[in-house]
């Protein structure tokens, strides 16, 4: 009979975070049942049929989860998401910052820049949504830096003229007036 109502009670409070609240209504439904079985058990039912009512009688088990996760959530699945958010969302953050620093280094910039771009778009999703949007915009302006800083560079090489190198074995030639 406990073993029954054990699965049955595990199954409604499946995927809650078990905090103490949780747990102690979690307990209360068991003994709730426990006793509705042992009643109907009294009254002339078999041991499998008391389980049975006392299960219909308590109601739907998809209802009361819903309901659970409703008032108690968050789930457990909802809590490993909400922390792989916050990893990411600092990750993309981390990695822009580190974007931004070596923007000098093209070569590292903008891929360091594209993955903590890729990291907050992914974290915006989570629940630490600020970390995750100051990751993009760290990232983005890391990129652009970068653009700008070789733009820079390549506008001020081509403007440079050459200069021309007299060897030392040529005179050079003064104007004496």
């Amino acid at each position: 009979m406990e073993k029954q109502i054990d699965q049955y009670v595990n199954e409604v409070y499946s995927g809650l975070v078990e905090t103490k609240e949780v747990h102690d209504l979690k307990e209360e439904m068991r003994n709730h049942l426990l006793q509705t079985a042992r009643d109907l058990k009294q009254q002339g039912h078999n041991e499998e049929e008391s389980v049975r009512l006392a299960i219909e009688r308590f109601g739907d088990g998809e209802n009361l989860r819903h309901d659970l996760e409703t008032l108690y959530g968050p789930t457990v699945n909802q809590v490993d998401s909400s922390r792989a958010g916050n990893v990411l969302g600092w990750a993309s953050l981390i990695v822009g910052l580190l974007s931004f620093l070596s923007s000098v280094y093209a070569i590292l910039s903008i891929p360091l820049g594209i993955v903590g771009l890729i990291l907050g778009v992914i974290a915006r999703k989570g629940s630490n949504r600020r970390i995750a949007i100051w990751g993009i915009a760290v990232s983005a302006v890391a990129i652009l830096l970068t653009i700008f800083l070789l733009l820079l560079l390549t506008v001020h090489s081509y403007s440079v003229t050459p200069v021309n190198v007299h060897s030392s074995s040529q005179p050079m030639q003064t104007n004496h007036s």
